[in-house]
């Protein structure tokens, strides 16, 4: 809901027809990748392999806090890391080396996608928020179809209606 709230008054404000390609383009791109994703869990291994991978989970993670609209779940849920997340931040101590690695993936993520994004903003403004609509498209669909529970559909429409209430008020 919250999503949903946010990101209306920013479609109708920089959603161009003439460039509605890019943002089809980006969010048939991200439906194709949410539909060939692996229902495996990612489970971790102490190897160089895996401790690279773990600093990207932390880039992607930083990417998803600061591109607008792009939901950091959804792509911890397509990855089939988002268990391997939870378990990692619900007990940080004993997890310290992964955690820094983490960690270590976020700092680097933070200051290469904004470095990224200020770029694009300045030089490819109407380019970028098409792209981001698209994300933001593809991510709520996403969600929609894999956590939304059919037997507690009404609970998640009321919660879902709740929170785009709250976020269309105040934000």
């Amino acid at each position: 809901g919250l999503l949903l709230g946010t990101n209306v008054n920013f479609i109708k404000k920089n959603f161009n027809i003439k460039r509605m390609h890019i943002t089809v383009i980006v969010f048939i791109l991200m439906i194709s990748l949410f539909l060939l994703k692996s229902n495996s869990e990612y489970i971790y291994q102490n190897d160089f392999g895996n401790n690279i991978y773990v600093i990207l989970l932390g880039f992607i993670d930083a990417a998803t806090m600061i591109i607008p609209s792009v939901s950091g779940t959804a792509i911890f849920m397509f990855l089939g890391t988002y268990k391997f997340i939870l378990k990692l931040f619900s007990n940080p101590f004993s997890n310290i080396n992964i955690l820094f690695l983490f960690m270590l993936g976020i700092f680097l993520g933070v200051i290469f996608i904004s470095k990224l994004m200020n770029y694009l903003l300045k030089n490819k403004k109407e380019f970028i928020y098409h792209i981001i609509i698209g994300l933001f498209l593809s991510s709520i669909t996403y969600m929609i179809v894999n956590v939304i529970d059919i037997n507690n559909l009404i609970y998640s429409v009321i919660i879902i209606t709740i929170f785009y209430k709250i976020s269309i008020r105040y934000f």
